[in-house]
Formats: C-alpha cells, sequence, structure tokens
C-alpha cells in the first residue's frame, strides 16, 4: 500500500515537472514571435541612393563656403534655392552711383558673383534710377519693378546722397520700409552712396541711416571705410568733377569692398 502512494507521488511530481516546462518553453515562443513581429514593424533606413535624400555637388558646396559671411537667412535661402534646383536672386538697387553703364561697382560685382557661385545657383540684377529721391521711387512705384524680380537678397543704396537736402532722415527710413514691405521675405543689406568732400549735412544722414540699419537688425556695409576721409582732397581723386559718381578708381574700391563680404574666398 505504501509503496503505491509512494508510486503515485513520484508520478505526479513528474508529470508537474513536465507540465511546468511545457508552459515555459510556451511562453519564451511567444515572446520570441513578438520580438520578430516588431523587427518586422521596423521601419527601414533609406539607402545612401535614395531619390529623398539631397546631396550637394561640388559646386554646391563650394557656394555655400562662398556665402559664410552672409547672414544666416540668406545662406538658409541659397541652400533651399539650391536644394529646389533654382537660381538665388540678388538685386542690386540705388542710384546714379552704382555706374551701371560704365562698368561700375555693381557691375563689376555682378560679374565677381556670378562667376564665383556659377550663374545657375546665383544671378544678380542691377536696378539703377539715376538722379532721383527716395520719396520719388516710392511715389511713382519704380520698386515695384524690383519687386516684381522676386530677389531672394537686396543690396540697396537707398538715394541718401540724392535725398541730402530735400528729404528728411525720418523720412527716407520710412521710405525704406515700403520697400522692404513690398519684397516680403527677401534679405535686406544696406549701404551708403560714396562720399563727398568737405560734407557738412550728408554725412550726418549717412551715420544715421547706419543706426536706423542696427535698429532693425539689418546688414549694413559700411564701404566708407575704404575710402580716403572725406574732409580731406584726396577724396575727390576717386569721384567725378561733379562728385555725383564715382570715378573709375572709386568704382573699383567700392567693387573690392563688397566682393569681400560677398565672395568669402
Amino acid at each position: 500500500m505504501r509503496l503505491k502512494i509512494l508510486l503515485i507521488s513520484v508520478l505526479l511530481i513528474i508529470f508537474v515537472g513536465v507540465l511546468a516546462l511545457g508552459t515555459l518553453h510556451w511562453n519564451e515562443s511567444v515572446a520570441a514571435a513578438g520580438s520578430e513581429n516588431d523587427d518586422d514593424r521596423t521601419t527601414p533606413s533609406l539607402p545612401d541612393d535614395s531619390p529623398n535624400k539631397f546631396e550637394l555637388s561640388e559646386q554646391e558646396k563650394r557656394a555655400i563656403m562662398l556665402a559664410k559671411n552672409w547672414s544666416l537667412k540668406a545662406q538658409e535661402a541659397l541652400k533651399s534655392k539650391m536644394k529646389s534646383n533654382q537660381p538665388f536672386l540678388m538685386g542690386i538697387v540705388g542710384s546714379q552711383s552704382l555706374g551701371k553703364d560704365v562698368n561700375g561697382w555693381s557691375v563689376q560685382l555682378k560679374t565677381k558673383m556670378e562667376q564665383a557661385f556659377g550663374s545657375d545657383v546665383l544671378q544678380v540684377k542691377i536696378f539703377e534710377y539715376d538722379s532721383i529721391r527716395s520719396s520719388k521711387f516710392i511715389k511713382y512705384s519704380d520698386y515695384q519693378e524690383v519687386a516684381d524680380f522676386k530677389p531672394d537678397m537686396v543690396l540697396f543704396e537707398p538715394f541718401t546722397l540724392n535725398d541730402n537736402g530735400y528729404v528728411p532722415v525720418e523720412s527716407e527710413e520710412k521710405n525704406f520700409e515700403k520697400f522692404q514691405a513690398a519684397l516680403g521675405d527677401a534679405v535686406m543689406i544696406l549701404q551708403p552712396p560714396h562720399p563727398i568732400y568737405q560734407s557738412t549735412y550728408y554725412p550726418r544722414q549717412v551715420a544715421a541711416i547706419k543706426k536706423f540699419a542696427e535698429s532693425k537688425s539689418i546688414t549694413y556695409l559700411d564701404h566708407w571705410t575704404a575710402w580716403p576721409d572725406p574732409a580731406t582732397a584726396a577724396v575727390k581723386e576717386d569721384l567725378t568733377p561733379s562728385q555725383s559718381a564715382p570715378n573709375e578708381k572709386g568704382h573699383k574700391l567700392w567693387a573690392e569692398y563688397l566682393e569681400k563680404y560677398f565672395i568669402a574666398e
């Protein structure tokens, strides 16, 4: 009788052990299956040759390097245009100081920039308005021609010399703001016209425009630092006899200053 009870107990222990081992094996199988399913649901990484991956050409990499002096906003706009295979558009806007018809600084800068960046990456258009004031530039909607170009960046010489003695600084600033509003999201860069010999009020007006640009966090390119002192006769060597525009030497000096900013070789 005792032997029978012992035998039954042993068999019961064996049965329980087998059942436990079977349950453990089942749980492990379920867990493994779940892990495999999770792996199946993982989004595969894109291969290096995926069409969704933006690859810069050597020319585009060089363009980014050349633009390292630009504002971050301008650099991002350049990258965006390259990514969409569209040229970055830049407008140069101002008075007769630009020298568009005499190979002036604007023409020299345009040529150098398009050669450095490549005309398929960057294109420059010159908008010269001879002997007009900022008030007329706004009143007669000359600025709309620039807006229609849809530039990504504008280098603006705001007619300050032509305005001198006729348009107060406050009005010139308001005219600039109207022009800027018409350009939407374009990056604005301000610079003064050329200096002139022994002027009194004009340098004050230029200083006020510089202060205005700084207050609005607008890049201001002070090329006057590259000219001879306007208080000395030496500055006249870089100007036409009427002082209404630079001469050949002055245009070259002005262009070289701007090239250092726009083309970071």
